[in-house]
């Protein structure tokens, strides 16, 4: 058996002998691990999947919040489910959640990941905003994620291969210092990290080509693309980014509002006339274009193309997001279109004072009828 602890970066084996794992489960894990129980504290389960399970705890050597996440040592492949241990260690970036620490006791079947901890994930995000989320909220997660992407795929030469919303974690800062004194803010500052690797794949130099990969694939059939759901039928040949760029844009349409139950049937289109033809109507449906404009709109249907190549580069769909944020801040007009923007909201002002004002005059006539 060997035994992996990773900190810092820097990866040592110890050898250990071979033990039962009759009762392994993630509760016994959990009390008996000594890597868990002599340097965390945890304190409550956050969630649960197939994969494993994820608790937060508060690491005893500094006293700081984190999130363990244990792999479940009962699923088949064990061996090849840790790879998410190894791949995680690999990424550092300000858009990709950080790994603390890792445990890996392969006899055992213990595969343990330490965390920052998030304040809540996307989907539960989703779930409380069912008609959509707000335009300047979905940019931030689509640049968010982006970034993490192209450094996983650039630099890496990783793929995601599972985007969802339940694998976007949400960090939320509510402070800023002022000296030494901590504020509140009312607009605290959202950023989006992309965590759960444990689907990636490894895919050397040809991630942005089309790729034969060998054995199993884990991934949720409901944000999957096209190519994805029908390899056996391609023999395992993808183009694993513009992939990762089609379950992008299936979660942006979730955050648009639209219930992820109606992914599958678009997913499982077998020709380019049927995707698009659901995906319009799915869009039109949704009124997705009256909500957040044509040219978001326009970015989410160029990443949900059916055909890989057709599905735009993230280089490209950075570029087009910079120039609806310049918009939306008063950039990117030209001199008249800025002063026709600022002179609607001068009137707009102006109306909004007239009708206080007249309201005010109603008010006070009703009263002064009333003494009389």
């Amino acid at each position: 058996m060997l035994y992996f602890k990773i900190q810092k970066k820097k990866i040592m084996g110890v050898c250990h002998s071979r033990n039962s794992q009759s009762k392994n489960t993630i509760e016994t894990i959990l009390k008996k691990c000594q890597f868990i129980t002599k340097n965390y504290l945890v304190e409550r389960k956050l969630g649960e999947g197939g994969f494993g399970s994820v608790y937060e705890a508060t690491a005893i050597y500094d006293r700081k919040p984190c999130a363990i996440k244990i792999l479940n040592p009962k699923i088949d492949n064990f061996n090849d489910k840790i790879k998410e241990i190894f791949i995680s260690t690999n990424l550092a970036h300000a858009h990709i959640i950080t790994s603390l620490n890792v445990y890996c006791n392969a006899s055992m079947n213990h595969g343990i990941i330490v965390m920052e901890k998030a304040s809540t994930s996307l989907d539960k995000v989703i779930k409380n905003s069912p008609t959509g989320l707000p335009i300047k909220y979905l940019l931030q997660i689509l640049a968010d994620t982006l970034s993490g992407l192209q450094y996983a795929h650039d630099t890496q030469k990783i793929s995601h291969s599972d985007i969802k919303p339940s694998n976007v974690l949400v960090f939320i800062d509510m402070e800023r210092h002022d000296g030494a004194q901590k504020i509140i803010v009312e607009n605290p500052q959202h950023t989006f990290k992309l965590a759960d690797w444990g689907s990636g794949k490894l895919a050397g130099k040809s991630i942005d080509k089309t790729t034969t990969l060998e054995g199993e694939m884990d991934f949720t059939k409901a944000f999957a693309a096209p190519q994805i759901l029908q390899l056996q039928e391609i023999n395992w040949k993808i183009n694993l980014a513009k992939a990762d760029i089609y379950s992008l844009g299936l979660l942006l349409l979730n955050c648009c509002g639209i219930s992820s139950s109606k992914f599958r049937n678009l997913n499982e289109k077998k020709n380019k006339i049927e995707h698009q033809s659901k995906l319009e109507k799915l869009i039109t449906n949704s009124s997705i274009e009256e909500k957040y404009g044509i040219k978001l709109t326009n970015i989410l249907k160029s990443m949900i193309k059916y055909d890989s190549e057709e599905r735009l580069a993230i280089p490209v769909i950075i570029s087009k997001l910079q120039m609806i944020v310049d918009e939306l801040d008063g950039k990117g007009l030209t001199e008249e279109e800025n002063k026709i923007k600022i002179k609607k909201e001068a009137e707009g002002k102006i109306l909004l004072k007239f009708i206080n004002f007249f309201l005010k005059m109603v008010f006070y006539r009703i009263n002064f009828n009333f003494y009389l």
